[in-house]
């Protein structure tokens, strides 16, 4: 017999607990069951999230975000809108919407090309 899942909610949204971590994945999300999705984390909308990737401690990912590798999101982080996260890339404490961010060099690249875009937008 195959045991059915049970469906929860978190601010009106349908989702079960990850296999893996028991984390909060949103009904409309795909996330493999290798990825780690920690107790309080929320993974929502229509990401997708895959290999070794970790998402923990209060992190959300959401939107059209791709999280895949053995890219670690944690502790208050945000990923969103079409973010892509991949490598060893580590987020945390940091929203990231938009971005392409595959390796903690390119993280740093992206960082100092967007403060000069901010400046020259003033």
């Amino acid at each position: 017999m195959v045991k059915k899942e049970k469906i929860i909610k978190w601010e009106g949204i349908d989702g079960k607990a990850h296999p893996n971590g028991g984390g909060f994945v949103a009904l409309t999300a795909k996330v493999e069951k290798t990825v780690y999705v920690g107790k309080s984390a929320k993974i929502f909308g229509n990401v997708w999230v895959s290999g070794n990737a970790w998402v923990y401690g209060d992190a959300w990912v959401y939107g059209n975000a791709w999280v895949y590798g053995d890219a670690r999101v944690y502790g208050d982080a945000w990923v969103s809108g079409n973010a892509c996260v991949s490598g060893k890339t580590k987020i945390t404490q940091t929203v990231c919407i938009d971005a392409v961010i595959d390796s903690d060099k390119k993280l740093e690249k992206f960082l100092e090309w967007r403060k000069k875009l901010v400046g020259i937008l003033r």
